[in-house]
């Protein structure tokens, strides 16, 4: 008969030190990178003993409790006291509930391939050194060579920047475009700023590679920082998230287009 892999430990086998540790982390809501970092140095050794056979797939509301862990008081607690903020508003709410209940509502995945996903790209980073291979093909990203449209969100903990940005130097194309918004991994496309400034870029970088009046391609990343109703194009790094502010003198000139 099959038992469950999640045991609960004697009180001789807990982790004394470990719990110490994370006592003495800091968790500030929205700043838990101490805690993260911290759980992380301690289980990416322990990932290849993740006992997924008995149950075969490894379950939604496991997974979902995860998640919610790398960010506990933020999801456990400040969305559930900003809620109060909005109870006299009967369409915020329903939009509240409406997202809560696509949040949870989740697949579990299968064992195996959730072992092999840990192991190969986030333990091993075989995608990035280019020995990833899907059945007898290895994976190379030079290969890519169309127009890429990078998107990131700067406040995405589940995929974050410096998840994302290496990207653009890994594959081939020529016309790279790295593109920042300032949200989170779901605010990125159901918020309404979303609906408003980024639905629109996507589009307008797309009508400009596509059809008869498609502008030729431009060698070389551009970055594109996304700011309201304006977005900075340069090299390097994504600029600040906020403009400095201009002096009183520069206040009256028109901005650019």
């Amino acid at each position: 008969m099959a038992t469950s892999p999640f045991v609960a430990p004697a009180a001789a086998d807990l982790p004394i030190d470990l719990l110490r540790r994370l006592c003495a982390a800091p968790g500030i809501a929205g700043r838990e990178d101490a805690v993260r970092t911290l759980l992380l140095a301690e289980m990416t050794p322990l990932v290849d003993a993740i006992n997924v056979d008995a149950l075969g797939n490894v379950p939604a509301d496991l997974m979902n409790a995860s998640y919610l862990m790398l960010k506990p008081f933020r999801l456990h607690l400040q969305k559930y006291v900003g809620l109060v903020d909005i109870l006299d508003d009967k369409h915020a709410i329903e939009d509240f509930l409406r997202m809560e209940k696509w949040i949870f509502d989740s697949p579990a995945q299968a064992g195996e391939a959730y072992r092999k996903f840990l192991k190969d790209l986030y333990q091993e980073n075989k995608l990035v050194k280019g020995e990833l291979t899907i059945g007898d093909r290895r994976v190379d990203l030079k290969r890519i060579t169309m127009p890429l449209l990078n998107i990131y969100a700067t406040e995405d903990h589940l995929v974050p920047p410096a998840s994302s940005i290496p990207i653009n130097d890994l594959v081939g194309s020529e016309d790279k475009t790295l593109y920042s918004f300032p949200g989170g991994h779901i605010g990125i496309y159901v918020s309404s700023k979303s609906q408003r400034e980024f639905a629109p870029k996507i589009a307008r970088w797309l009508m400009e590679r596509d059809g008869p009046d498609a502008r030729p391609a431009s060698k070389g990343a551009a970055i594109v920082k996304f700011t309201p109703g304006k977005a900075a194009r340069g090299k390097g790094r994504p600029a600040p998230a906020r403009p400095p502010k201009k002096k009183k003198a520069e206040r009256g000139r028109a901005r650019p287009a």
